[in-house]
């Protein structure tokens, strides 16, 4: 097991040697392996989708996720998902010349209780 990283669209910057448009789960591995190098690290390019979140989350110990909030139904499946095998997200909403980090713990609030989500939206 290991975690699952799961992110969608292109990176705006990225590390030494990556320019603009290079996949954001490329740039967020090297970032975390920067961090610490033995991770073990299942990248997912194609993302989360409905089909493929009880899967992934079943082969994880943890999640860092850094869906687009477009993606809003699979966010949703993903942190229930997480939540239901007692896993932790760690989710990064994309924010410009700065850094924020939320982690929902199986135990805490829940990331639809933490947005307000309304089925069916």
């Amino acid at each position: 097991m290991g975690a699952a990283l799961v992110c969608s669209g292109l990176a705006s910057s990225g590390p030494e040697g990556c320019e603009n448009g290079c996949p954001k789960v490329e740039v967020m591995m090297e970032r975390l392996l920067d961090v610490n190098p033995h991770l073990r690290l299942t990248p997912v390019p194609e993302g989360i989708t409905l089909e493929n979140v009880e899967e992934l989350v079943e082969e994880s110990d943890f999640i860092v996720e850094m869906l687009d909030f477009s993606a809003v139904r699979e966010k949703v499946a993903l942190h229930r998902a997480a939540r239901a095998r007692g896993r932790s997200v760690l989710t990064s909403p994309s924010v410009i010349n700065g850094a924020v980090l939320y982690v929902f713990s199986p135990e805490g609030v829940t990331f639809e209780e933490f947005i307000e989500y309304e089925e069916g939206l």
